[in-house]
């Protein structure tokens, strides 16, 4: 299709269904977070001093904030690909270690932010708002891609990622439908078995290197 493969454009049709039904029964989920601590005694919203500006100050500061994160990005990108020249660990493990960590680095911000002031919710729905924007960043990368499916043209690395990506959403999927589940002191079963398979997913990207 003009290039772009299928299951690209499938990601993207997905992407843009779970949007709408996101955004139609946003209010009807009867998912709430369960034995949480009290958060910090943090002031909502945090004292930034941004409750005292004006739309139109924020709405700049927030531009540039994205040029900024643009700019930086392709920065970064070009750094990862020389380590991954001059280290000879090729640029798949260097891309699903070195620069996914780097570019998840905001998430980890916010999510702790959320986590501070008790926005539980917020905070999980950010990780999974951004593996799936993530995702569907594949459309537009294959579009630029004038060699033929994207998806077609990647290494065994990637398909490893995307693998351990499915399982790892797998057992966070059982953590949230099961209401029940065992922990291992202050920690759910489900996140330490996620960090077993990060764990092993960093072995096998640097074993087919």
């Amino acid at each position: 299709m003009a290039g772009v493969g299928l299951g690209s454009v499938f990601i993207a049709l997905t992407y843009a269904g779970a949007i709408w039904i996101l955004r139609r029964y946003d209010d009807s989920t009867d998912w709430v977070p369960v034995d949480l601590p009290d958060p910090d005694p943090l002031p909502f919203p945090a004292p930034t001093g941004l409750a005292e500006r004006g739309n139109h100050a924020l709405i700049l500061q927030s531009v540039a904030a994205c040029a900024a994160i643009l700019v930086f990005g392709l920065l970064l990108v070009l750094c990862a690909e020389r380590i991954a020249d001059q280290s000879g660990l090729g640029t798949g493990f260097i891309g699903v270690t070195l620069l996914a960590g780097a570019t998840s680095l905001p998430e980890l911000t916010t999510s702790i932010t959320a986590v501070r002031i008790g926005a539980y919710t917020m905070a999980i729905s950010n990780i999974f708002g951004s593996n799936l924007i993530m995702l569907v960043l594949v459309f537009p990368a294959d579009v630029l891609f004038r060699s033929g499916p994207i998806l077609q043209n990647t290494s065994q690395t990637v398909s490893m990622a995307l693998s351990f990506g499915i399982a790892v959403t797998a057992i966070y999927l059982i953590g949230l439908i099961v209401r029940r589940k065992p922990k291992w002191g202050p920690i759910g079963l489900d996140s330490i078995l996620v960090l077993i398979v990060f764990i092993g997913s960093l072995l096998a990207y640097y074993y087919v290197r």
